[in-house]
């Protein structure tokens, strides 16, 4: 866990990946596509989920390199399922 405090500069904007709805991993099924964004390489990518062990959720096909920990991963239309770590 973790808590950020920001700036009182700071101004946070929308959603533009997900949205503001939340996904639990539990709900999806194997092979539903997700998708990453990451903020070294600046694009996103899908894959197919593949599942959930303990706190760990993962996904074939959905790459990241270097850099893009800490970005969404969501499924279309539904909502944010975790923050990316590589």
């Amino acid at each position: 866990w973790a808590r950020i405090d920001w700036n009182d500069s700071v101004r946070l904007g929308p959603n533009k990946f997900s949205g503001d709805n939340l996904v639990h991993p539990s709900t999806l099924r194997a092979g539903e596509q997700v998708c990453v964004y990451g903020n070294t390489t600046h694009r996103t990518n899908c894959g197919r989920f593949m599942g959930q062990l303990n706190l760990l959720t993962s996904a074939d096909g959905a790459t990241a390199d270097r850099g893009d920990s800490g970005g969404p991963m969501w499924v279309e239309g539904r909502g944010l399922v975790a923050v990316m770590g590589t």
